[in-house]
């Protein structure tokens, strides 16, 4: 991929206010590994025929060295961020699945997952947290794996009130960016 090709790609899929960090992070990485792994300068040895305005000329043109990443490379790097970015979105949720999940298995039963919702501070009344727990485990199964909380704490919004310019003001996140708005 040219240049070109893939600063519009990462343009489309990572430039707007919440994500311009992303997208330069992005495309520095790309840029890195461009320069580390695939640019090299051509050598330009004259021809005996050719005249000095062909050769500066030749020279000139040389200067502007193609940026290209072949698409595998590139689209590695932006799986690899995507991954990076997901685990950091995830970190603090991990932390809290992982005290209440004593056994260690990945899944949580009815009282470690009624144990993790009272530690994330997102309710307040058992009704509630029942609520949240049939959302979990719809089919009544008393176990709750990691990805089935995961869907349901991006899905369930909060309100949360706040200050933004010195205004009172009412927000709604999911579950897990309150958590991570926390830190």
């Amino acid at each position: 991929m040219f240049e070109t090709e893939w600063i519009e790609i990462v343009n489309a899929m990572y430039r707007n206010d919440a994500e311009v960090n992303d997208c330069e992070a992005i495309l520095t990485k790309i840029n890195q590994i461009i320069d580390e792994e695939y640019a090299h300068p051509e050598v330009f040895v004259p021809n005996s025929k050719m005249t000095r305005k062909d050769i500066e000329q030749t020279k000139k043109k040389l200067q502007k060295v193609v940026r290209y990443i072949p698409f595998e490379r590139f689209f590695k790097i932006l799986l690899d961020f995507s991954l990076l970015s997901h685990e950091k979105f995830l970190k603090r949720f991990v932390e809290l699945f992982q005290r209440v999940d004593k056994n260690r298995d990945g899944n949580l039963d009815e009282q470690e997952m009624i144990e993790l919702v009272k530690l994330m501070k997102i309710v307040d009344d058992e009704d509630q947290i029942h609520t949240i727990l049939n959302k979990a485990d719809p089919n009544n199964n008393k176990i709750v794996t990691f990805s089935d909380c995961v869907q349901v704490f991006t899905e369930t919004e909060v309100v949360i009130e706040g200050e933004e310019d010195g205004v009172n003001k009412t927000f709604t996140m999911n579950v897990i960016e309150k958590l991570n708005n926390l830190e």
